[in-house]
């Protein structure tokens, strides 16, 4: 008798049955595969980038003496003229590269949403193929919660082995030298578990968005402002998720390693003046600037991971709140 011929398009029997997908896995598999597959090729590459970029910038730090530069409020302090301009050839070319590598990754929560999210679903409900799916034995309830699992550890693994990469490669030029503070929107929302947990935000926004619209350019459209949004509201709250701490001394006494929220004069009355103010005209903000009454509202470095943490949590309880209730649509309302 001869040997059983693989079936076209299905997986190798050759595989060890533990790694051969099957049933809806393996039409998960099929459906996301390319998604899959673009998406590992990028991480590779930024793997390979982030290694060759943090070399050369160690580098630079090491030629110009970097390290001994002091960073301790007031502006930068270096040994020599030589390194201090060294210091500011570093951050307008490292420090202006490091920054746009935060902005870029600030888009992948919007591109989850847009570009894997909303047609995760919707794809499948526009073109009626989700009836073939159901004709196979395989129930609403695994047939929308294994793609939306599958999407889900994909997007949340590689954003954050890029928070992490991305952490990784701003690690030896810290906030003064590099000009890329912790508190900072290129920085805080992506190098850290907030990027992972607003990219599983903008893929659950996305995939709701699909489930109640069914056809796929109408879902994209409706994500993206959804998540923008999203973001823009949850940097705005940033500031207040953990207790600010207050300082009676001008903001450029801080060490450049705090986050400065506001900064201004207290007038002999006890009200507070910002030092914004004072520079639209306030009459009184000479006198109370000589006089030496100032106050800095300020995060330290300290409250670095306690603010991560909140806004993980709220990513995380939203983003949950979503896929009960797309997986919940899916379940019962879609007929």
């Amino acid at each position: 008798m001869s040997a059983a011929q693989p079936v076209p398009g299905r997986p190798s029997a050759a595989l060890p049955s533990l790694l051969r997908p099957s049933g809806i896995g393996w039409l998960v598999w099929r459906r996301q595969r390319t998604a899959l597959l673009v998406w590992l090729a990028v991480l590779v590459l930024a793997l390979v980038g982030a290694v060759v970029f943090r070399a050369r910038m160690t580098g630079s730090i090491s030629a110009h003496g970097l390290a001994s530069c002091s960073f301790a409020g007031g502006g930068p302090v270096c040994g020599d003229d030589g390194a201090l301009f060294g210091l500011l050839e570093f951050q307008a070319g490292y420090g202006l590269v490091l920054r746009g590598v935060g902005l870029a990754l600030l888009t992948l929560p919007a591109l989850a949403g847009v570009v894997l999210g909303a047609p995760l679903l919707s794809r499948d409900l526009e073109s009626g193929t989700w009836k073939l799916v159901l004709a196979q034995s395989v129930s609403r309830a695994r047939w929308a919660g294994a793609n939306l699992a599958g999407a889900a550890a994909a997007a949340v693994a590689g954003s954050a082995v890029l928070a992490a990469l991305y952490r990784w490669l701003r690690s030896p030029a810290p906030d003064g030298m590099s000009r890329v503070g912790w508190g900072g929107r290129a920085f805080f929302g992506t190098g850290g578990p907030v990027l992972p947990a607003s990219v599983l935000l903008g893929l659950a926004v996305g995939a709701a968005a699909g489930v109640l619209l069914r056809r796929v350019l109408p879902a994209m459209a409706l994500t993206l402002p959804l998540v923008l949004l999203l973001q823009y509201g949850l940097e705005s709250v940033r500031p207040y998720l953990v207790g600010r701490e207050s300082a009676p001394m001008p903001r450029w006494t801080l060490s450049d390693s705090s986050w400065i929220l506001d900064a201004g004069v207290v007038t002999p009355g006890g009200a507070r003046v910002s030092l914004d103010e004072c520079r639209s005209g306030a009459d009184h903000c000479a006198g109370l600037l000589a006089s030496g009454r100032a106050y800095t509202d300020f995060h330290p470095a300290a409250h670095y991971w306690p603010l991560q943490g909140v806004e993980s949590l709220i990513c995380l309880v939203l983003a949950a709140g979503l896929l009960a209730f797309t997986l919940r649509w899916a379940t019962r309302r879609l007929g």
